[in-house]
């Protein structure tokens, strides 16, 4: 009994596989994305953009604990390349900035160091996931006046 009583106590499936049919393509998710942009919205789904990931924020620290508009310049050092500035808090805290210091409580940069002002620029996105881009003026106050923080017009 050698390779005929194998073949027998099989059913003889050996020699008998059919090829297996492929897999059915997996239905889309969205049943708006299958349709294109003109297929009818489903009302159930919410407005907001499902795929956009939710950035987990860490706690503010430094600079990014306060609002552009609570800091005050005090000083600026031009001579120095990168030129870099002096700021300072309520309590009189003093920090040292430079262009690319993340501040403020809005993801703020410093884009510009210039003689007598700096200017931070703060990222925001709105509900369409469009990215504004606020600019915010720090200039030194002279001695006459109270410091002047503001959006910069263009």
């Amino acid at each position: 009994m050698g390779m005929g009583a194998v073949l027998l106590a099989t059913g003889g499936a050996a020699a008998q596989t059919a090829p297996a049919a492929p897999p059915p393509a997996p239905a889309p998710a969205d049943p708006a994305a299958a349709g294109g942009e003109n297929a009818p919205r489903d009302p159930f789904r919410p407005f907001l953009n499902q795929r956009t990931t939710t950035r987990i924020e860490a706690p503010k620290v430094g600079l990014q604990a306060y609002d552009v508009r609570q800091l005050k310049l005090v000083a600026v050092l031009w001579d120095m390349t990168p030129p870099r500035a002096l700021v300072q808090d309520a309590a009189g805290m003093g920090f040292i900035i430079g262009p690319g210091t993340p501040i403020g409580r809005k993801d703020g940069v410093v884009a510009v160091i210039e003689p007598g002002r700096v200017v931070v620029e703060e990222r925001t996105v709105d509900f369409h996931n469009n990215v504004n881009i606020t600019r915010e003026v720090m200039e030194i106050p002279r001695e006459d006046e109270p410091q002047k923080v503001g959006r910069e017009r263009k």
